[in-house]
């Protein structure tokens, strides 16, 4: 009789619930969830040999290695119907706001970025273009912006020095270092109160 021997295999709760991926460009995007990343897996926007890399460091490793080739986040999971249905759940979270000055239907968006934001333009007909955004590792912003062909997006790219054509444009919004902002403000509150006369 043989004994059984303990798997090897991480069990789910030790699984690192948040990862970074590389992009096209090589720079890190995320942190993502499982489910996210796995999204991207399934719009065929990374692939097994996209490498990953678990929050917190590490080394970079291909998805397939982390995650197994044929398993999870694969084009037959979820079924179509379920993919529009996540698909158009995305764009229902659309919301106007102001883009580079112009107004559009925005959302935050980590995967199936076209077919969401072709979705929105079904949602807002009026629209001349529509924006997904997501947050980078690096606390920048990642846009990506679709025309509905009443608008030339790439202005928009050239703009914010992003790259593009008419259609589709990316760019990045650097982030905000709040700190500085904080400092700045209190240091022009000092000197306001430098220049106010002295009460008698």
């Amino acid at each position: 009789m043989t004994t059984a021997q303990p798997s090897t295999a991480t069990p789910p709760s030790e699984t690192p619930l948040r990862w970074y991926c590389a992009d096209a460009n090589n720079h890190p995007r995320g942190p993502l969830s499982r489910d996210e990343i796995a999204c991207l897996k399934l719009g065929g926007m990374i692939s097994d040999q996209t490498l990953v890399m678990k929050e917190g460091g590490g080394d970079w490793q291909p998805y397939g290695k982390v995650f197994g080739a044929a398993t999870y986040g694969t084009p037959t999971s979820p079924s179509m119907p379920e993919r529009e249905q996540t698909i158009l759940e995305i764009a229902k979270r659309a919301r106007i706001r102001s883009v580079c000055g112009a107004y559009a239907p925005v959302v935050n968006c980590t995967a199936f970025e076209e077919e969401v934001c072709l979705q929105i333009l079904k949602l807002f007909p009026e629209a001349a273009f529509t924006a997904c955004w997501h947050v980078r590792g690096d606390g920048s912003e990642l846009w990506t912006l679709f025309s509905a062909g009443k608008c030339d997006v790439g202005q928009i790219a050239r703009q914010m020095r992003g790259n593009g054509d008419a259609r589709r444009v990316e760019f990045i919004e650097p982030a905000v270092d709040v700190e500085k902002i904080i400092h700045e403000r209190d240091e022009l509150i000092h000197e306001l109160a430098m220049l106010e006369p002295a009460i008698p």
